[in-house]
């Protein structure tokens, strides 16, 4: 099972950290596949692309 992995962090440790206006709406999760829909934190302008959303 390679490329797994976990979030695990509460919301209000996630809005610390990357000083978000808001607590994102996530839950724990703790087997994440590459091919299933999960939160992405980025910080828009860093490598010149505009934002990307996903369909």
């Amino acid at each position: 099972m390679c490329g797994r992995y976990a979030l695990n962090s509460s919301p209000a440790k996630l809005k610390e950290h990357f000083a978000a206006a808001n607590e994102p709406d996530v839950k724990p999760r703790f087997n994440i596949a590459p091919s299933q829909t999960a939160p992405v934190a980025f910080r828009p302008g860093a490598s010149g692309d505009e934002a990307r959303h996903s369909a």
